[in-house]
């Protein structure tokens, strides 16, 4: 098969799904060409958290410590199906309600949150199937998900199996397959991006084409900005999207990225509702332009430093591992790992503050730091760029003159060896300050 022959994934987001006129606009962006062939979709916006709550069961508390009774979980429920059902009716959908009725004996029975939370995709696939005299084919059939809920690689064999050019125009849920036993699981939120990434890998597609609400990959958080037009990047490369995601951009989910890395397809992020806009390329490689340093500033915050000093560290063989594997043991994933010759800082998710006390007390047994402590509510400002490799000094000196000027104290700070991103951590109630500021430095003022 050519490459002119090779055909086309689309994944089209919870904003692209919100509504029938939404459902409509993207309806027109898979007729207007042949080659589009292969479509995942998401639940429309803020369905899958309305799911969770509905599939709590009585007495335990959902993942805001609030407690469920079968009054709210029968509310959360309703509310998710009545607009399935609006959706339906509106575009001639006669077998929807039935369909909300077979969720609703699944939410209600003894199947996991997993299956429940994964009802959306299902629900809006079977939709826009429907709507497109389209092929509806579930996503249990051909993605697996090992337990680490990463997706497992017998999923490309499955999908180059199952989906055949003749079969036409197939629709496909995205988020969720099935693990080892053969149960419903999820990839992490946002995982409709990682099925439509698995489904370009798997049937070997030219392009995967990845629909939003804005025109690609912005430059900087829009919430942040709100009212303002911001500067779409109109190149990335792979590494440099993981890195936007790492650091909170989320038109893309970062783990996204993983399936494409040793291929050959391209990859666009685009806009539903401006079509027209060629969005976002995301390419192996690409070229810098002339005075390059920054081309995105990404930013996320809720996080927590633990921070460990004793002297004569950087002499003892092991100490650094041995830190890491007390992480590792618990559970527990770092975002960075700042270090001097005296000092460790882990910096990790504020999730995990049930689990650090454990953790800190098995770094006094084993490590015996002259000190050990904690910095809470912290925000990471991370500029992107492969241009930043060349121009580091210069960069730093930028970044850290504008933090002083407006008396933002950096709490940490880490240039991985990668070259193409700088992290400053700073207090989160300081953090959207700081995301402005760089922004004008390194990207309005380039």
């Amino acid at each position: 098969m050519n490459n002119s022959e090779r055909p086309i994934v689309d994944k089209f987001g919870g904003h692209s799904m919100y509504d029938a006129d939404t459902i409509r606009q993207s309806a027109e962006i898979v007729r207007s060409d042949p080659d589009r062939r292969f479509i995942v979709v998401s639940a429309p916006k803020g369905i899958t958290d309305l799911l969770r709550i509905a599939s709590t069961q009585d007495g335990l508390p959902d993942d805001n410590g609030l407690f469920s009774t079968l009054e709210n979980r029968e509310a959360a429920f309703a509310q998710a199906t009545e607009r399935f059902s609006v959706i339906g009716q509106e575009l001639g959908c006669r077998d929807v309600n039935d369909w909300i009725d077979q969720v609703r004996q699944g939410v209600f029975s003894d199947n996991d949150i997993d299956w429940s939370m994964s009802r959306g995709e299902w629900l809006m696939a079977k939709i826009f199937a429907n709507y497109l005299g389209a092929t509806f084919i579930d996503a249990e059939e051909i993605i697996r998900i090992r337990g680490d809920r990463y997706v497992d690689p017998v999923s490309y064999g499955l999908i180059g199996e199952r989906l055949l050019p003749e079969q036409g125009v197939c629709i496909i849920p995205g988020y969720y397959g099935l693990d080892e036993m053969g149960h419903i699981r999820t990839f992490p939120r946002g995982g409709s991006d990682i099925t439509g990434a698995v489904m370009a890998r798997g049937i070997n597609a030219r392009l995967y084409e990845n629909w939003t609400n804005t025109n690609g990959v912005l430059a900087a958080n829009p919430k942040i900005f709100p009212g303002k037009e911001l500067i779409s990047i109109n190149e990335l490369t792979l590494e440099e999207m993981r890195e936007m995601g790492n650091g909170g951009t989320t038109v893309l989910q970062r783990d996204a990225i993983l399936p494409l890395i040793d291929t050959d397809i391209l990859l666009i992020v685009k806009n539903t509702f401006n079509p027209n806009h060629p969005g976002t390329k995301i390419v192996r490689g690409r070229q810098k332009f002339e005075g390059e340093h920054v081309i995105g500033v990404a930013s996320e915050e809720g996080f927590i430093s633990v921070n460990i000093q004793k002297h004569g560290m950087n002499e003892e063989i092991g100490v650094g591992r041995g830190i890491l594997e007390q992480f590792e043991s618990s559970g527990v994933s770092y975002e960075h790992n700042p270090s001097g010759r005296d000092y460790v800082s882990v910096i990790v998710n504020r999730t995990y503050l049930d689990r650090l006390s454990s953790i800190m007390d098995n770094l006094r047994r084993d490590i015996q730091p002259d000190r050990i402590w904690v910095q809470e509510n912290l925000g990471l400002l991370s500029l992107v760029g492969q241009g930043i490799e060349e121009h580091a000094t210069r960069v730093s000196r930028m970044l850290f003159s504008a933090l002083d000027d407006a008396s933002i104290p950096v709490k940490a700070f880490s240039y991985g060896a990668s070259g193409i991103s700088m992290v400053v951590a700073v207090d989160n109630d300081r953090l959207e300050e700081a995301v402005k500021l760089a922004y004008e430095f390194f990207i309005e003022k380039k």
